[in-house]
């Protein structure tokens, strides 16, 4: 879980990241300006979703 505050401007910074289980390719997402810790938390788990979908995705093959 990475959730950093921006000491500057006073706001969150949100990432995560994963890998591919078989081709090992990373794959990460980042959100920046968030304004709350809680927003943060929401923010951080909406990330760990759209990243496994998108595992998801590449693992299944695309043809009709």
């Amino acid at each position: 879980m990475a959730i950093k505050l921006d000491e500057k401007t006073k706001t969150f910074t949100v990432s995560y990241s994963q890998r591919h289980p078989v081709t090992r390719k990373p794959y990460s997402l980042r959100r920046t300006k968030i304004k709350t810790k809680a927003e943060a938390k929401r923010v951080w788990a909406e990330l760990v979703i759209k990243v496994n979908e998108k595992l998801k995705e590449s693992i299944m093959p695309s043809w009709k």
